[in-house]
């Protein structure tokens, strides 16, 4: 009786054991196990060893023999699986003909040594390498990068209005009146995607700057300040919640001039006043 040993992630005959003994000139059929695949080249190097044979699709043994082991080498791109290969134990690790490919950053290599050999399942990682963008941004933000502060203030130009910032530096951006930036807000040109709290860049990209709409009711009741965002046309829907007796509420002023529509936002602060019509007394 000849002793047939199966390496890892292989079945002999369907079956679950390890080991099995069989009689010189048996046919035996030697398959992955669940979830993986054969390498094309297991059937060269299981008969390269001594006393394999190999024809029908069957295997034939004339000594005691220890099958090669197969292992799932799997080679992680950006958020997937970028390529699967099944190896026999105890060859050099294969490597993908293409490429992964990240936007914003260069794929600079895989993170496994070259001559490392493959004796069990490996998860490998791309290096990424993160790209420089020009970033301008637009007056009254405050921007952090890592460590970094910059003051974007109307008339000043130091720092430059735009600055180097890499794909992996996390980009936080306030405005300089310790306001909620807009809803809107985000840039007007280029890639950036807001994570809640910083904005990830991933291409040259233009920050638009914001400003500051304050109302006011009556003798400086229900007084209401929030920040737009400059160039961008914006709709008055704010009411007073504060309401003023005998009067009716007919909409905001601006310089004197009753609010109607958009207005185009300017890098100006506005000031608004509630306008009010006195309602008919009985």
């Amino acid at each position: 009786m000849l002793k047939i040993t199966a390496g890892d992630n292989v079945k002999i005959d369907s079956g679950n054991l390890s080991t099995v003994f069989v009689c010189p000139g048996d046919k035996v059929k030697i398959s992955p196990a669940s979830g993986y695949s054969l390498p094309e080249n297991y059937i060269n190097k299981a008969t390269g060893l001594n006393g394999v044979k190999y024809s029908a699709e069957r295997f034939s043994f004339s000594d005691d023999v220890v099958l090669p082991s197969i292992y799932k080498v799997l080679f992680n791109g950006y958020n997937k699986v970028h390529a699967t290969f099944y190896v026999v134990g105890g060859l050099v690790v294969p490597v993908p003909q293409k490429n992964p490919e990240r936007e914003g950053y260069y794929f600079d290599g895989w993170d496994v040594s070259s001559t490392l050999l493959v004796t069990s399942d490996l998860s490998i990682k791309p290096i990424w390498d993160p790209i420089t963008h020009n970033v301008y941004f637009g007056p009254n933000l405050i921007v952090e990068v890592g460590s970094k502060y910059y003051f974007f203030e109307e008339g000043s130009h130091n720092p430059p209005r735009t600055i180097k910032i890499k794909s992996d530096e996390n980009v936080v951006i306030k405005s300089i009146f310790d306001l909620t930036l807009p809803d809107d807000f985000g840039p007007q040109s280029g890639v950036a995607f807001y994570k809640g709290g910083y904005f990830e860049i991933l291409s040259d990209c233009s920050f638009p700057g914001v400003t500051t709409f304050e109302f006011i009711a009556f003798d400086g009741k229900d007084s209401y300040i929030y920040s737009a965002t400059i160039g961008t046309g914006h709709t008055i829907t704010l009411e007073p919640t504060v309401k003023k007796d005998g009067y009716a509420f007919m909409g905001w002023t601006y310089e004197d001039k009753l609010v109607i529509g958009q207005i185009v936002v300017e890098n100006k602060q506005y000031v608004l006043y509630a306008n009010w019509k006195l309602t008919d007394v009985f």
